[in-house]
Formats: C-alpha cells, structure tokens, sequence
C-alpha cells in the first residue's frame, strides 16, 4: 500500500524508491536545475503551516524519536554520577543500533540489493575500503554523540540544567504544547545552524585539517554522511545548543541528536530515486564550494552559493574554490577515503593536540566526580576545548603554507569581501562554536552558576 504523494518524504505515486516529481527522467541523474524548487518565492508557507515536517523525510525522523524517548528513556537517577558506566553503554548501545541499523539498511538497499536505478555517477567504482573509512568515521560519531547525550543527561541530572520532567509534560496544556512544538522548531532550527556552521569549517585551516575528512568522499554513499573528522563532530553536534538554554523537555535534545545522527544517510547516498535522495547535497560534495545547506532551505540562494546541477559549466554557481573539480581531480580525492595508509604528519598532529585537550577535560571532570581542588578554572577548559581546535588549525596552516593568501582567515570567501564573510564567521562561531564552551563550562561548574542560570539573571 503506497503512502499519499510526499508524505514522510514518499514519491510522487506514494513510493519511497521512485525518482522526485521535479526530476526530468530524459535527462542523466544530476542534471535536472533545481533553480525552480529550492528557495522559490512562498517558500516559507511550508514552514508556517506545518507542512515541512509531516511532507517530508523528517516525519520519519520523529517517528524514530519518539519511539527512542519512549522506550530507551534517559536515566536520570544513574546520570547523576559517572561511577557506574552502565547507564552510559546502554546509551551507546541504542544509539550504535539506531545509526548502524539505519545506514546499514540504505547501503544494503542501494548498493547490494539494487532497489534505485539512477546514480549520480554512472560509472561508479565500489570500493570496500571506502566504505569501511566511511563507517570507522562513523562509528566515532556514534562515541562522541553518545559523550554529549551522556554529559546532557549528567547537567540534568544534578541540577545543572533544569528540565522539564514527563510528568511536568503531561500534567498541564502548556508543557504538553511545548513539547509538541519542539517537533517543529527542531528541524527549522537544525537548517540554519548546518548552513553557517558548515561555511564555517569550509574557511581554508579548518577545511584543510578538519573538514577535509569528511570531503574525501566525492562520490558519497550512506556512510560517508556521518564520516567525519572527530573534531567537526563536535561541531556538528554543537546543534543541540538550544536545549542547553531553555527550559523545555529532553525530547527536545533527543529528537535533535536524532536528526543529526540519522538524516545524513539516505541524503548521502549517491542516487537520485528513493526518499531522502539529494542531489543538492551531491553537488556540494563534487564541487565542495557550493550548496552548503539543504534543498529544504533557501539560504544558499540569499547567499548567492548555489548551484544547480551536476554539469561542470553553464550552471547557476562555479562556487569559490580554487581547487580543480574536474571529474579527473573528483576521483583523486575520492581516493583519499580509506584507512589502507598511515594518516599524514599534520592530520596527527592536530588529532594529537585535540585528544590531549579532551583528556585533561576528563581529568577536570574526574576532579570534580572525587571532590577534588579544582586545577582548570570551567571558563578556561571551556574555552580550550570549544576555541581551541579553530586556534590551532589557523597556527597550523599559518606554519605550513607560507602565502599570505592561502594562510588568510577569510580563503576560499576572500574575494566577498569582509564586511559578508565576517558575519558568516561571526554567526557561525556562535551557533556553532558556542554551544561547546556552553556544555564544558556547566559540567565543571557548580548547580547554578552555569550559562542557564547567567542569562536568567
């Protein structure tokens, strides 16, 4: 039985393994202008009357959150000491099964039992040993979410973060509406913080010892879509800032890792015919200065980075990188994605200087678990672990390539100007960034003197 057409992100005839309405199958996947169905005018009417969540891949999303709140519940009581790593493998175990489960199930559909018919690259090569890079990545990811459900769970738990219990939920109108909002602004907001936090890390030092993980994947296939450098990770993640702020229910933050964790598989995937599928986002990974948010949002085209089509010349954008993206160079790059080779000098150098950095935060939270004086003052470890990693991309870019304009702050977006890019850089910092130092600074503070309670005066 076929679903009504779009609904959860269905097909055109209710099916989630067709080819998008606004695709002209006479033409090679990837080579339909989406100039007409991305940021068109009355594009926000989606967005008001509630449409966006229910006629698209998101409903899915939700599904599976609601079920993961429901059934898998945070422990709070355990949450409150990090004496017992029970609670915390039960975490990690749900989450593994949730994204192993998911990705695993659109590699399998796509690339072992054939149910699309139309990839991007029509004469794709599959290599197992991308597609393990991809999910070592991956597997990372799933460690360091499970991290920020755990520390989440921990602020609650001790009155760090006050929250709004299930019982406080359904006991009157207004938190039930609450809550039920957060199934809508989630999403909305998850938009504009992978928009400016992903031209953020695309600045030259970020992208050259960060991002460039995560791009060595040209041709994208499910698991490419969370495998990502440990650092950017942290800053993919940071999209959970929100609910580090409010008063509102943990589904809130759930319902947010779960859009982060699951909804780059299918949107990764390398075919154009079955739900989720994005040629938006496969441009973006073939041409890397383009496309840096979704289909579902118009800033790209407010921003003037978009780009159409999947052709090398005649489309709406060439994008802002001086590097080659010929389909020669493409294949070079995807090449890259595998663990077959030792990791170059500075790739572990920077991992090396940001897992001493995560090690003395867990000495910090060790300290205060036993009660001990406190060595690292919270503003300092915050800032260290949230700042840092951008310092010392910059110091060592700065170190390794002399030009001054390849070590500038502003390359590949040094021809827009300053006055635009400074507020990309600004914005982007504190969607981002911010949300780290937020999350370090309450964990090693006491019950009250965190950012929650600073801003409430």
């Amino acid at each position: 039985m076929a679903a009504p057409s779009g609904f959860a992100g269905a097909g055109p005839n209710g099916s989630f393994f067709e080819t998008p309405g606004w695709v002209d199958k006479t033409k090679p996947p990837g080579h339909t202008s989406q100039k007409d169905v991305v940021g068109v005018p009355g594009w926000w009417k989606e967005k008001v009357s509630g449409k966006f969540l229910f006629f698209s891949p998101n409903f899915v999303w939700l599904t599976i959150a609601l079920i993961d709140y429901f059934l898998f519940p945070y422990d709070f009581k355990a949450g409150k000491s990090f004496q017992s790593f029970d609670w915390i493998l039960y975490r990690f175990v749900v989450n593994f099964m949730l994204v192993f489960g998911y990705f695993g199930f659109w590699h399998c559909v796509l690339y072992v039992f054939g149910w699309s018919e139309r990839p991007f690259h029509a004469n794709r090569n599959y290599r197992l040993s991308k597609v393990i890079h991809n999910m070592w990545y991956t597997f990372l990811g799933v460690i360091q979410y499970t991290f920020w459900e755990v520390l989440y769970i921990h602020c609650c738990a001790t009155n760090r973060l006050p929250f709004v219990t299930n019982q406080q939920t359904f006991s009157n109108a207004w938190n039930f509406t609450m809550f039920c909002l957060a199934a809508f602004w989630v999403p909305l907001y998850r938009e504009i913080h992978f928009y400016f936090s992903h031209r953020l890390i695309h600045i030259k030092a970020l992208y050259k010892y960060i991002h460039s993980v995560h791009h060595r994947n040209t041709d994208i296939e499910p698991f490419a879509g969370l495998s990502m450098h440990p650092v950017e990770h942290l800053y993919y993640y940071s999209c959970v800032g929100p609910s580090l702020l409010i008063f509102g229910t943990p589904f809130a933050f759930m319902w947010m890792g779960l859009h982060l964790i699951l909804s780059p598989a299918a949107s990764h995937s390398g075919w154009e015919d079955h739900f989720s599928s994005s040629q938006f986002h496969y441009l973006h990974h073939r041409f890397f200065e383009c496309n840096y948010g979704s289909n579902s949002s118009p800033l790209d085209k407010i921003f003037g980075t978009f780009r159409d089509k999947l052709k090398e010349s005649g489309t709406t954008y060439r994008g802002g990188s001086e590097e080659k993206v010929d389909a020669k160079s493409a294949a070079i790059t995807d090449s890259k994605a595998s663990l077959n080779s030792l990791p170059d000098l500075g790739f572990s150098i920077y991992m090396l200087i940001n897992c001493t950095i995560w090690v003395l935060l867990g000495l910090a939270v060790t300290q205060q678990e036993s009660h001990a004086d406190r060595i690292w003052n919270p503003h300092y470890m915050a800032f260290l672990v949230s700042v840092g990693p951008v310092f010392i991309a910059q110091l060592m870019a700065n170190l390794s390539d002399r030009s001054s304009k390849r070590s500038s702050i502003l390359y590949p977006f040094h021809k827009e100007g300053w006055k635009k890019i400074s507020s990309h850089l600004i914005f982007g910092a504190l969607l981002s960034v911010g949300p780290v130092y937020v999350l370090v600074h309450m964990l090693l503070t006491k019950p009250g003197n965190s950012f929650y309670f600073w801003i409430r005066g």
